[in-house]
């Protein structure tokens, strides 16, 4: 069982390494803007490049806290990078067709919100892919 651990090294650290970033900027998000407001109060500030505020941060640690826990784990870690992405487009097209979901998240620019999810699904997709061909390859004919 270690050695398919081992083979699944790049999709479990890229979890952890992936959902430690991202934890970290919506960290800063949060400080810089607390703001919980709801419907035509919900205040947004733009920080690289997308409009947060507290319930924006708040949906990233939803998302992204599981993954420190399930990273050790191959299987799991392969489950959670392909939640993770259904997530992200499901939320980035959502947020496309709605300015203000749920009422509480606040999108004045909703493109930039669309690109930024779009983007970390991407980037959570390489290390899943690497895995893949890794797993095709090194089974025996």
């Amino acid at each position: 069982m270690l050695g398919r651990m081992d083979d699944a090294r790049v999709v479990r650290v890229s979890v952890l390494v992936l959902c430690v970033l991202i934890l970290i900027h919506d960290i800063v998000a949060l400080a810089i803007n607390p703001d919980f407001g709801i419907g035509a109060n919900a205040h947004t500030v733009k920080f690289l490049w997308v409009d947060y505020n507290g319930w924006h941060a708040v949906a990233g640690f939803a998302l992204f806290v599981p993954g420190l826990f399930v990273w050790r784990r191959a299987d799991l870690a392969r489950v959670y990078s392909l939640a993770v992405v259904l997530a992200l487009l499901v939320t980035a097209a959502w947020g496309l067709l709605d300015q203000n979901p749920l009422a509480i998240l606040s999108f004045p620019d909703q493109r930039a919100d669309a690109i930024f999810h779009v983007s970390v699904a991407a980037v959570f997709v390489v290390p899943l892919l690497v895995d893949a061909i890794r797993r095709a390859t090194s089974r025996p004919s």
